[in-house]
């Protein structure tokens, strides 16, 4: 029998040998295992699905997926669709509803802006069975930017939800990471399971079941519209307070409602700084977390953010303002 060469040295002690027959051999399969974390950027959690021989990983995207399939020696990835005539044909009758739910509310907005501007004739005094009521004018008139602008919000609010609603609900997918399957039988509940089942039921028991089933169809996309924009209104709040409670110049503010104030008086100077002096743009990404970073320590320097997308990007304004002296700015 033939020996190995460690035990014909001399060199080699005991535990030496011991350690060398423990040790796996360089070559085993179990050294090329290869581990999968998903980066906070995706839009959705990634799917493994294994078999007998591999493994798939699977980031979806819309309507294709990415998969990388592992095998023992090697990786392979490809770009796939998951969509079908049924899956789209499904979620352009989703589309569908939800711009007739817009077409509704732009309906609304415009009434809203067309009693908004009778109302200025009327307080101005123009027609006849109204005399000139100042306060109420200048009440009138004050208020056009904010209905301008609220309306017009919703508005773009709207759109965003129908262009969410085409993609499959992406932005319900990547705030609650929970199954595609569940969300997608929310939907399905919320644009036709519902409103089905209202007509099914009325239709034999009521001669006006249309109408009971168009309130309930509009009802049920109406409330998912309003908890999409709920959604949006708290993580855009939320992000805002989180990024201006730990600004790396200020003290920590701890997110509650007796730093109101703190935050307020933060918000108003950062925005008069950022009106009247340079700006400088870096773009990165930040992985959310539940703890905040110490007090004067920027996202930018803990160990959340990525640096591998960083963008930076200088104003022509500020371009303007290094070429001239620092006491114009203190």
């Amino acid at each position: 029998m033939a020996s190995s060469p460690s035990e014909n040295d001399p060199l080699l002690t005991e535990d030496k040998k011991a350690e060398e027959e423990e040790s796996p051999s360089p070559t085993s399969d179990d050294d090329f295992m290869l581990t999968f974390e998903d980066h906070f950027s995706l839009e959705a959690p990634s799917d493994n699905v294994r078999l007998r021989n591999n493994s798939v990983r699977v980031f979806s995207s819309g309507t294709q997926q990415f998969q990388i399939i592992t095998t023992k020696n090697d990786l392979k990835a490809k770009v796939t669709s998951d969509g079908s005539s049924g899956l789209s044909m499904l979620r352009g009758w989703y589309t569908l509803i939800a711009i007739l739910m817009m077409g509704f509310l732009l309906i609304f907005c415009l009434q809203v802006l067309l009693f908004l501007f009778v109302s200025l004739v009327m307080e101005g005094g123009l027609s006849s069975n109204q005399n000139l009521n100042v306060f109420h004018l200048m009440g009138a008139i004050l208020s056009i930017p904010y209905f301008v602008y609220g309306l017009a919000s919703t508005l773009t609010m709207a759109s965003e939800f129908v262009s969410d609603t085409w993609n499959g609900h992406q932005f319900f997918r990547s705030i609650l990471r929970w199954s595609p399957v569940f969300i997608d039988w929310v939907s399905f509940l919320a644009f036709m399971g519902i409103p089905f089942i209202v007509m099914i039921t009325k239709m034999f028991q009521s001669s006006t079941f249309w109408e009971e089933t168009a309130l309930t169809w509009f009802g049920c996309v109406a409330v998912y519209f309003c908890l999409f924009s709920f959604c949006v209104f708290v993580f855009e709040i939320w992000g805002a307070l989180e990024l201006l409670s730990h600004h790396p110049k200020y003290a920590l503010l701890d997110l509650n409602i007796g730093s109101v104030r703190e935050f307020a008086k933060r918000a108003i100077l950062l925005r008069m700084k950022h009106s009247y002096s340079g700006c400088r743009t870096r773009t990165f990404f930040v992985e959310g977390a539940q703890a905040l970073p110490t007090a004067n320590e920027s996202y930018e320097d803990t160990e959340n953010v990525d640096t591998e997308f960083v963008a930076t990007t200088i104003t022509l304004y500020t371009r303007l303002t290094q070429w001239l002296p620092d006491k114009y700015f203190f």
